[in-house]
């Protein structure tokens, strides 16, 4: 079942992608633009033979076929639930929706189109795919580095309590002092509740 709705959601983002992408081609004419949200970002069309934003142009074919390879090979580890479904299992889904979103370009257009070029800062024109790979590859790596220091504070908790024996000796010995202090405050009670 899980399967079955992570493909769902893959192809319902490639097909966003490239929805967007055919009425952007429709729309304009290669280098044409037009501003939008107040100016903050630039629809420009750019046709992009290189990889995500804009970096190493003109290697089409090498890119085609990578993507390919790591598409298979994170959609296998999916379907056979090699990665167990949850955050980290949904990051991939996503960065699989953005290459192949890519992919489909590079296959069909022989270059991605791109569309989306801040204008608030010098940055490349990107695409909505770049944009899902780019989140989902993010959201992963920072839950990876969030795993990777909890475990490291247990690690180092439970060996700190196991190679410091002091440590234990001195709860012990807290634990011994409170007992002889109850029992040393029972016994004055007593000495004062007992008849002259």
């Amino acid at each position: 079942m899980i399967q079955a709705i992570t493909l769902l959601v893959i192809a319902a983002l490639v097909a966003i992608d490239q929805v967007i992408k055919v009425a952007v081609v429709n729309r304009f004419a290669a280098g044409d633009s037009m501003d939008i949200l107040f100016g903050l970002i630039r629809i420009r069309y750019v046709e992009n033979t290189g990889a995500a934003f804009s970096s190493m142009q003109n290697q089409t074919v090498f890119l085609t076929i990578f993507t390919a390879v790591v598409i298979v090979m994170f959609i296998f580890l999916l379907m056979t639930k090699k990665i167990k479904p949850g955050f980290i299992y949904w990051c991939v889904a996503v960065i699989i929706a953005g290459g192949a979103g890519n992919f489909v370009d590079r296959v069909a257009r022989g270059f991605v189109v791109d569309y989306i070029e801040p204008t608030f800062v010098n940055f490349a024109v990107f695409n909505f795919a770049d944009c899902c790979v780019t989140v989902g590859a993010a959201l992963l790596i920072v839950k990876t580095v969030y795993d990777l220091i909890k475990e490291n504070k247990k690690y180092l908790i439970i060996r700190s309590d196991r190679s410091s024996p002091s440590l234990r000796h001195c709860r012990r010995n807290s634990l011994l002092l409170s007992l002889c202090s109850s029992v040393s405050s029972l016994q004055n009670r007593l000495c004062i509740c007992r008849p002259g």
